[in-house]
């Protein structure tokens, strides 16, 4: 959850997840990744994603990434529920990251 979280916060493009070969030697090992996977893991990025998109639209003209501030205590409430379908309320919004050839305070300005 922090991992990824942070990853949206800072304004990356992405994330690369991986895993060892240990975790999948049986099919109750490869059902429980799939069920974290369904149940959690999968619901985080797709909020957040919702979120980083809609806030590119916003306040980056859909020319950059918005960077956020997240208060910690929501990561603990986040794992506590389960997924995090309320992380929205939590972000604050700090800056934009511009796209290569967009530059300016809400990445309005073609170079």
């Amino acid at each position: 959850m922090a991992t990824v979280a942070q990853s949206a916060e800072l304004g990356t493009a992405g994330i690369v997840i991986w895993g060892d070969h240990l975790s999948d030697k049986t099919k109750t090992d490869c059902l429980e990744i799939k069920s974290y996977i369904d149940n959690f893991l999968g619901p985080l990025v797709k909020n957040l994603t919702a979120i980083t998109q809609t806030c590119s639209q916003k306040f980056c003209n859909s020319h950059g990434r918005c960077t956020f501030q997240l208060n910690p205590s929501v990561y603990a409430k986040a794992l506590s529920q389960g997924i995090a379908q309320e992380l929205s309320d939590q972000w604050k919004f700090v800056s934009c990251k511009c796209y290569n050839g967009w530059s300016g305070a809400d990445c309005s300005h073609q170079v």
